[in-house]
């Protein structure tokens, strides 16, 4: 299916123009994203990923080529969770690397005894406060079209949200009407859940991954909330609404 639609998808769209309307059309049929968009909300997503586009520059690495069509669609997924926000949510970075496929960090860290050590554990993204944010492409295309409740673009997106308030700990900058008390108490409910799950090795809503630490946590309930919102809201319909709420949008609902 991923394969179908990607060559579908650079037949159709030329780097010199913008998204071909009947290309438009199919895509909001095939990827799970953009299936639930209204008539606004679609105009809505051509409008801001245009401009996230024009604001936000994007560089292959390690020998990768990327091209315009590569790049719109990276940004049509950056975008879906800013359909009823807008762009200065993204505002604390300005680029997006992106790899063929996953790739090594070679982190150093440092230990308690005091010894440093690197970490080549491969990744699929990555994303740091100011920037930039890291890619697999690899991965990108196929959570494009994917049915599941992963979506590394939004999960690094949810990353730069999150980091918006200072801090990579599950609790972004919210809105005015929304109490961050009531926030924390039930991310903390809804991940100590999680963690209870993953520990039993049950079948899990969210990504087992979510149970390494609150910012983790945000970040795949975020996939799912765009992704699976049914099986968010049924899960822990408290925590859906928390979300439903940040990004002003009832996903679940048809």
């Amino acid at each position: 299916m991923r394969a179908r639609w990607l060559r579908r998808w650079f037949r159709l769209f030329s780097d010199s123009e913008g998204l071909d309307l009947a290309l438009w059309q199919n895509l909001r049929q095939s990827m799970p994203l953009l299936k639930n968009l209204s008539r606004e909300q679609q105009r809505k997503l051509q409008r801001i990923t245009d401009e996230f586009l024009s604001r936000k520059t994007l560089l292959p690495a390690a020998g990768f080529a990327i091209d315009a069509r590569m790049k719109h669609l990276i940004a049509l997924q950056a975008c879906v969770p800013l359909v009823n926000l807008n762009l200065n949510v993204y505002r604390s970075f300005d680029s997006i690397i992106v790899y063929a496929d996953e790739f090594i960090p070679r982190h150093a860290l440092e230990d308690e005894n005091g010894i440093v050590h690197l970490d080549e554990e491969p990744l699929i993204g990555e994303s740091w406060y100011y920037g930039p944010v890291i890619l697999s492409w690899n991965d990108v295309s196929h959570d494009a079209f994917s049915e599941g409740n992963t979506n590394v673009v939004i999960h690094e997106m949810a990353h730069q949200i999150d980091m918006l308030s200072g801090d990579a700990d599950g609790v972004p900058l919210l809105h005015p009407d929304m109490s961050r008390d009531t926030w924390r108490t039930i991310l903390q409910a809804a991940f100590r859940e999680h963690g209870r799950l993953v520990k039993a090795d049950e079948d899990t809503v969210l990504d087992p991954y979510g149970a390494e630490d609150p910012a983790e946590f945000f970040a795949v309930s975020c996939e799912c909330f765009f992704k699976q919102p049914r099986q968010l809201r049924q899960w822990n319909p408290q925590w859906y609404e928390q979300l439903a709420r940040l990004f002003a949008w009832d996903t679940a609902h048809k």
